[in-house]
């Protein structure tokens, strides 16, 4: 307490790490009382694979622990979005692909494919002189 009034501080850092959790909430009443913002480091033990994350219980600070990946529902509504978006995209410009594919077919005089021109191709020769055993 004496060193919050000695010195203009504008938050404090603590570690409850091998310490008492009273003389933790003694310093955190200590900085409420003088407006001093107070972090407290979750260091009390150290978890290998879990993510740390903090949470609001019944209004009770709470950390929470979580090894495996959270389900956001932010991110489960953009993937609906953005396949039933893409489906219906597709199904209202499926006319324009149409007249797309109508105008190519319409432009193209003859087979849609068109043959070769390789080594060994037979475009362009007639059949009688085809190499072509059928």
């Amino acid at each position: 307490m004496e060193l919050l009034h000695e010195h203009s501080v504008n938050g404090v850092i603590l570690s409850a790490k091998h310490a008492y959790f009273e003389q933790i909430e003694a310093a955190i009443r200590a900085c409420e009382l003088e407006g001093v913002e107070a972090w407290l480091v979750a260091d009390f033990f150290r978890a290998q694979f879990s993510r740390t994350s903090f949470d609001d219980f019944y209004g009770l600070p709470v950390l929470v622990f979580r090894s495996a990946p959270e389900s956001s529902w932010p991110r489960v509504i953009k993937q609906l979005l953005d396949t039933f978006g893409s489906f219906l995209l597709l199904i209202a410009l499926s006319w324009l692909f149409a007249l797309i594919a109508l105008l190519i077919s319409s432009l193209r005089r003859g087979r849609c494919c068109s043959a070769s021109s390789g080594p060994g191709s037979t475009a362009g020769r007639s059949p009688s002189t085809s190499s072509a055993p059928w």
